[in-house]
């Protein structure tokens, strides 16, 4: 089995694991399972096993997996090759790899 090591004020949903609520990480959220609800972080890390539903705000995020409905990314949106962002999408940068998709109503406000 895989150990990780968790920084403070972080936290870590593991694959098979689905939570239904409001998570709050002033530093780091690192998703390879299910969430639904609101979810704020510094940083956000959506493994590819990552489903993340609802209201979804960080500072810097990396996508590998799937974000979905409001998404609020103050610094930078990172959609990797195998990553899926969909809805309404507020970033001020982006950046997308090849394979990455990234759908929905975009915004970017200005600096």
């Amino acid at each position: 089995m895989a150990r990780y090591e968790i920084a403070p004020n972080s936290i870590l949903i593991g694959a098979n694991v689905r939570f239904e609520g409001t998570v709050t990480a002033a530093q780091q959220a690192t998703v390879h399972g299910h969430v639904k609800g609101t979810l704020t972080a510094g940083h956000l890390v959506v493994g590819e096993s990552g489903v993340l539903e609802g209201q979804i705000s960080a500072q810097t995020m990396e996508v590998h997996g799937r974000v979905q409905e409001q998404v609020s990314c103050r610094a930078l949106l990172h959609v990797h090759a195998s990553g899926q962002v969909q809805g309404d999408v507020s970033y001020a940068q982006i950046q997308i790899e090849r394979g990455g998709r990234l759908t929905g109503a975009l915004k970017r406000p200005r600096s």
